[in-house]
């Protein structure tokens, strides 16, 4: 139970990329997705906490908070190489 976090209440299991730098956690009987490890555009890895489900096919709404206490609203995709990336909103700024 090394890997797992405790995110929401709940112990989560991360599923790793390809490269095992980034993760997906999921947590409960339901495999429930309750944060990401994904890439920022600074380059970091950072732990990103999402919502229950995601808004489309292809991103799910999350939220980052950087060290400087701001916290930044976006989204969590993968890119081609298989990594998770955050992307922020427009008019976000860390």
């Amino acid at each position: 139970m090394s890997d797992d976090i405790r995110i929401a209440g709940y112990w989560a299991r991360p599923m790793t990329s390809p490269s095992g730098r980034t993760a997906v956690y999921v947590a409960g009987v339901w495999q429930i997705t309750v944060a990401y490890r994904a890439l920022c555009h600074d380059g970091k890895v950072r732990t990103v906490r999402v919502r229950q489900s995601p808004d489309t096919f292809f991103s799910h709404p999350g939220r980052v908070t950087f060290g400087n206490g701001r916290t930044v609203r976006g989204y969590v995709s993968v890119d081609s190489t298989g990594e998770f990336t955050f992307t922020a909103y427009r008019g976000e700024k860390p």
